[in-house]
C-alpha cells in the first residue's frame, strides 16, 4: 500500500558478459583464473597487473566534465 502521491516502480536488469563460463570471452576467463590463483597465494594484496591488462578491453570507464564551483 502507497501513501498518496507515492508510485512503485519495478526495475528488472540483467548483468554478466555471458550466460556460462563457456560463453565468456577468453581473455576475460583466463583473468578470472589467474586472479583466483593469485588471491589463493597472497590473501589481500593487488590483483596482478597482467589481470587488469586482460580486463582492459570489457572495462567500462564513465566520462564526466569538472563541476562548476
Amino acid at each position: 500500500m502507497t501513501a498518496a502521491g507515492e508510485a512503485r516502480v519495478a526495475v528488472s536488469y540483467e548483468a554478466g558478459l555471458a550466460d556460462n563460463w563457456a560463453g565468456l570471452p577468453p581473455p576475460v576467463a583466463q583473468g578470472v583464473v589467474l586472479l583466483a590463483a593469485h588471491l589463493f597465494e597472497a590473501r589481500g594484496a593487488q590483483p596482478p597487473a597482467v589481470v587488469t591488462a586482460l580486463w582492459r578491453p570489457w572495462r567500462r570507464m564513465r566520462l564526466a566534465g569538472g563541476r562548476a564551483a
